[in-house]
C-alpha cells in the first residue's frame, strides 16, 4: 500500500513506460470557485457515454467531537435516506432507474457521495446529490434504524483480526490525536447520537467553502458549471467551519508502544509502524512510498523474498505508508503462526536497519518506481477512478500533486531512501501491536 491508496486512483500506461510527463491524462480539467466558495472541477472525457459526479466534504473521523465519535459515517448511512421532497428510498430507485448506481465513503479527514449514470442524466444525478446533501431530514425512525446497520458494521468490525488490529494499531500510534479515533466510531458513542447531532453536522461541514464538486465524463464544461452554479446559488456558506485537524500538532513518538490481545485466531496478526510528520513533510512521502515499495511491496520486495520464498515464516507481508495532512505512518504488517514469531521480527528489523545503513541498489529502485507510478496509473481507468482522485486532492491538498506524483517519484535517489530510514525508523521509538491466538 502506498500513500495514495487512502482514496485515490489512476490511468494512463505512457506512465510505466516514462513516454509522458507527470500524470498528463488528468489534464485538461477546469476549476471554478463560484461565489459561495462551492468549489467544482470538471473534466471532459468522451470516450464513453458516462459521467461520474462527486460531492467530497472537508470532514471526517478527526473533525468530530469526542463525544459523538463515528458521526461522520453515520451521516454517510444517512446522506440517501430521505429529503423534503424526496422520501425514504426514493433517491436510490431514481439512480437505479437512469441506469446508475451510488456509494460513499468516510475516511479519517474526508466523506466523499458519488453518482455514477449515462451522461445524459447528469442534471438529474446532481440534483438527487444536491438535495440530499442540503435537505436531509434526518427522520428519527430512520436514524434507529441505521443505527442498528452501523453497530453491526462496528461488531463485525471488532469480529475481524485484521480490521481489529488496524483499529488498535491507529488508536495507539496516534495516541492522544483526532486521528485516533475509529472511523465507525464505538457502540457507546455512535447511541449517543441524536437527530440534532446530524443537524449541527450539516450545518457545520455540509456548507459550499467546505464542499468540493467533481465531474468526470462525457459532459461539457460550460453547461455542467452553469447548471451546478444555478442549482446551489441559495446554498449558503459557514464562516467558522470546525477544523479540529488544524490544532493537531505532531509530537515525535519517543518510546516504544505495544498492545497485544487475543482473540479466535490460528496464527498472530502482527503490524508495527514508525510516525512521521505525514503531508507536513510532503517530499518525504514520495520517498516513503518507494521505501515502503522496496522493503515491502510485492513479491520482489526484501521482506517477501526473506520471509515467504527463502524462510516460510509467514502467511502474508507487506509495508505501507499513511499520509495525513498533519501525521503520518510507515509500517509493517504480516500474519504467521506464533511460533515463528521471534525469527519474523528479527529478520524485519535487520531489513530496516539494513536500509538505514546502505543504499538500494539502482535496479531496486527503479522496480519500485515503475511499480508505484503503473499502479497509480491504472487505479485511474474509469470516470468514477479519476473522479476520486481529483477530488480527494482538490480536499486534502491540490490536484497538481496528483499531476506531478509521477515526476516526484522518478526523482528519488538511493540515497533519498536510505536518508528516510534513517530519520524515520527509531528502534527506540515504534508502535507494535498484534493479536494472538487465545490462550498463547
Amino acid at each position: 500500500m502506498n500513500s495514495h491508496e487512502l482514496f485515490s486512483k489512476m490511468e494512463g500506461p505512457c506512465l510505466a513506460e516514462g513516454s509522458c510527463e507527470g500524470a498528463a491524462f488528468l489534464h485538461p480539467f477546469t476549476r471554478k470557485v463560484l461565489p459561495n466558495g462551492l468549489t467544482v472541477y470538471v473534466k471532459e472525457v468522451h470516450e464513453t457515454p458516462i459521467v461520474a459526479v462527486y460531492f467530497w466534504a472537508r470532514t471526517g473521523s478527526a473533525n468530530e467531537p469526542e463525544e459523538i465519535n463515528g458521526i461522520a459515517h453515520f451521516f454517510e448511512h444517512m446522506f440517501f435516506k430521505g429529503t423534503e421532497k424526496r422520501g425514504v428510498g426514493e433517491m436510490d430507485r431514481a439512480i437505479k432507474a437512469l441506469g446508475g448506481h451510488n456509494n460513499a465513503f468516510t475516511a479519517m479527514e474526508t466523506t466523499a457521495y458519488y453518482v455514477v449514470v449515462p451522461s445524459e442524466h447528469f442534471a438529474t444525478a446532481f440534483d438527487i446529490l444536491y438535495d440530499a446533501m442540503g435537505h436531509s431530514v434526518f427522520d428519527p425512525e430512520e436514524i434507529e434504524k441505521e443505527r442498528q446497520v452501523v453497530v453491526e458494521e462496528i461488531r463485525r468490525r471488532d469480529d475481524s483480526p485484521e480490521d481489529r488490529l488496524i483499529t488498535v494499531f491507529l488508536n495507539t500510534i496516534f495516541e492522544g490525536t483526532p486521528y485516533a479515533r475509529p472511523v465507525l466510531g464505538t457502540v457507546e458513542s455512535l447511541n449517543r447520537i441524536d437527530r440534532e447531532a446530524f443537524v449541527r453536522t450539516l450545518h457545520d461541514f455540509y456548507v459550499p467553502n467546505n464542499v468540493t464538486v467533481v465531474v468526470v465524463g462525457d459532459v461539457r464544461t460550460d453547461p455542467v458549471l452553469a447548471r451546478i452554479e444555478q442549482t446551489t446559488q441559495a446554498w449558503e456558506p459557514n464562516s467558522s467551519v470546525p477544523d479540529r485537524c488544524a490544532s493537531i500538532s505532531f509530537v515525535p513518538q519517543t518510546t516504544v508502544r505495544t498492545r497485544e490481545m487475543e482473540m479466535d485466531v490460528h496464527q498472530l496478526y502482527w503490524m508495527m509502524g514508525f510516525p512521521n510528520m505525514g503531508r507536513l513533510d510532503l517530499l518525504d512521502m514520495y520517498v516513503l512510498d518507494v521505501a515502503s515499495t522496496i522493503l515491502g511491496g510485492g513479491r520482489s520486495s526484501r521482506l517477501y523474498r526473506r520471509l515467504v520464498e527463502q524462510e516460510g515464516l509467514v502467511t502474508s507481508v507487506h509495508a505501507w505508508v499513511l499520509s495525513l495532512t498533519r501525521a503520518g505512518i510507515f509500517a509493517v504488517e504480516a500474519h504467521f503462526p506464533i511460533e515463528h514469531r521471534a525469527r519474523v521480527e528479527k529478520i524485519v528489523f535487520e531489513e530496516i536497519e539494513r536500509m538505514k545503513r546502505e543504499t538500494v541498489c539502482s535496479g531496486e529502485l527503479e522496480r519500485a518506481k515503475t511499480m508505484l507510478i503503473t499502479d497509480f496509473a491504472y487505479s485511474n481507468e474509469t470516470d468514477a477512478d479519476l473522479g476520486e482522485t481529483i477530488g480527494h486532492y482538490a480536499t486534502i491538498a491540490a490536484v497538481e500533486e496528483a499531476v506531478t506524483y509521477p515526476d516526484r517519484i522518478r526523482a528519488v535517489t538511493e540515497e533519498d531512501v536510505r536518508k528516510a530510514f534513517e530519520r524515520y525508523c527509531d528502534f527506540g521509538a515504534y508502535t507494535l501491536c498484534a493479536i494472538k491466538p487465545n490462550g498463547s
